[in-house]
Order: structure tokens, then C-alpha cells, then sequence
């Protein structure tokens, strides 16, 4: 008996007549606790229950005409908040702009050198799993 290989799927070219795709709305809203405030940056995980937030840790920060001079950057910290819990699950150290990897399992941000220049920073890559840094990457751009 001879078998057939299954048939390949083949797609059909959109008509006019076809309604055009819906876009996805995401309104779902989150009140965070007072205690996560002064917030820079933050980013979702990918299994959407740990937020990495970019925060001002100086308790001025509440008010830009509080700090006259340049922001130090080691008063911006990253740090991880879980969803569940509302609570802090741990402080990654001084940075800005997180950004997740698709697995979840590294953390990106930006850590500015001191003194509050403009000056290029490092590109940062944490490992979750094993809560260190595996890479950093100096840039040589201020805008990276």
C-alpha cells in the first residue's frame, strides 16, 4: 500500500473583500502600591508577573525642581517587582532602561558612569537564573 505525503498547507492572496484584522487593545490596568514610586522605566516580564522598574531612589526625585544639578546615576536603580505579591523581589543594582529577553532569563539595562555626565554607558546583560551579570557592553554613542 502506498502512502501519500501529507499535502502541504498553501495560502490564499487577501481579496478586497476580506475585513481587515483587528488590532489588539491591551487595557488592563495595574495599581502599583506607594511604595513603587518615582519610576523611570519599566518593562513587563515575558510570563507577565515580575515588572523590572527603573526607579530614583533619591527621595527628591518625587519633584524635578527638587534636584538642581545632574542626576546621579547611581541613585537610578533596577529593580524587580512581582505582580503576585506587590512587593519587591530584588534590587539589581544602579541602571536604567530594563528590557527582558523572550525567555525571561536575562535582564537588559543601561548603566550610566558616575557623575552625572553625558557620556555613553554600558549595555548590561543580567542572568536571572543565577542572579549575576554575564555581559556589559561599552558604547561609544550617548544615545544608544
Amino acid at each position: 500500500m502506498l502512502t501519500r505525503p501529507p499535502a502541504t498547507p498553501t495560502a490564499r492572496a487577501a481579496s478586497p473583500t476580506d475585513a481587515p484584522l483587528r488590532a489588539r487593545i491591551c487595557t488592563t490596568q495595574v495599581a502599583l502600591p506607594d511604595k513603587i514610586d518615582r519610576l523611570v522605566s519599566l518593562a513587563r516580564s515575558p510570563d507577565g508577573a515580575t515588572l523590572a522598574v527603573a526607579r530614583h531612589l533619591d527621595p527628591r526625585a518625587f519633584s524635578r525642581g527638587l534636584i538642581r544639578g545632574p542626576i546621579d546615576p547611581d541613585s537610578l536603580h533596577v529593580q524587580l517587582f512581582d505582580l503576585r505579591s506587590f512587593r519587591i523581589l530584588d534590587d539589581i543594582g544602579p541602571g536604567v532602561r530594563p528590557l527582558w529577553s523572550g525567555s525571561g532569563r536575562y535582564l537588559s539595562y543601561h548603566a550610566p558612569p558616575g557623575g552625572g555626565a553625558q557620556v555613553p554607558t554600558d549595555l548590561v546583560i543580567f542572568d536571572l537564573s543565577v542572579r549575576r551579570e554575564v555581559a556589559r557592553l561599552h558604547t561609544t554613542d550617548v544615545v544608544n
